[in-house]
């Protein structure tokens, strides 16, 4: 993960998965997420920045929201503070959607502007994943090593794939596969072994 710092004390974190293009419109600076993760911190004050995913735009002063988008599922936004709208990218000049608040601390779906409520999953608090931290509530092993093994240098590996159902809760060092191999190995009783391709995490 990496921080960049924006024009006036904005900032924005990502990923080396992450795409992202940067440029001014009539004076507004727009942040466009090509794909992956980025998680932007707005200062507040008169600037309006926009950022845009596939069909939809999200418009604040003084928002911190993570934005995500795989490319092939709809894209999400998670506003963690202050205020953010969202709007289509593209409008009917006889129809003009001024934007729609986005509440704060629910995962929203979005499609052309609209924003749906995601189906609460095992999520706890995600907003610490720049720094490498998550929080989770009750995830199965298999979406955790998803998450972890996006960042890693060197993957958990599960010998048996049906420990993937297994579920654990906690809050996870996520750029520390070791660590979190070998927490899953006490609380499960299972063994790791450290080999050139990967941890593996077996049955005793």
């Amino acid at each position: 993960m990496r921080t960049v710092q924006l024009a006036q004390g904005a900032s924005i974190a990502l990923d080396s998965a992450t795409e992202v293009h940067f440029e001014e419109q009539d004076g507004e600076p727009v942040v466009t997420v090509v794909k992956g993760r980025a998680q932007l911190r707005l200062p507040g004050g008169g600037t309006e920045w926009v950022v845009r995913v596939d069909d939809s735009e999200i418009i604040s002063r003084n928002g911190i929201f993570d934005v995500s988008w795989s490319g092939g599922k709809a894209p999400y936004v998670q506003l963690y503070a202050g205020e953010a709208m969202t709007r289509p990218v593209l409008q009917s000049a006889g129809y003009v959607v001024g934007g729609r608040g986005l509440p704060t601390g629910l995962s929203m779906r979005l499609a052309r502007g609209r924003a749906e409520p995601l189906q609460p999953r095992f999520a706890a608090d995600e907003r610490d994943w720049p720094q490498g931290w998550v929080q989770y509530r009750s995830v199965p092993l298999a979406d955790l090593l998803h998450t972890v093994n996006r960042y890693a240098a060197k993957p958990i590996i599960l010998s048996d794939p049906a420990l993937g159902r297994l579920r654990i809760s906690g809050r996870f060092r996520i750029v520390d596969p070791s660590a979190v191999a070998r927490n899953m190995a006490r609380v499960f009783t299972l063994t790791v072994s450290e080999r050139p391709e990967g941890f593996y995490i077996d049955r005793p």
